[in-house]
């Protein structure tokens, strides 16, 4: 579901598919924050950002074995 697209300036930079919608994200890993998600009100974002963060926590469990 989340593809990294690049990482710069400090920031990730990853897309998703949630309900047939195209979602961009840019995550600071520095803080563990999403700084920015596009689109912002279509009512899914919310899941997303969860979906997101579980899908960080699994990365950072699978680097961590």
């Amino acid at each position: 579901m989340f593809t990294k697209i690049e990482s710069r300036y400090g920031y990730d930079m990853y897309k998703a598919e949630y309900n047939d919608n195209l979602y961009i994200i840019q995550y600071n890993p520095e803080r563990g924050e999403i700084e920015q998600m596009r689109p912002l009100s279509d009512g899914s974002t919310d899941v997303v950002a969860h979906l997101f963060y579980d899908h960080i926590a699994s990365k950072d469990n699978e680097t961590s074995h």
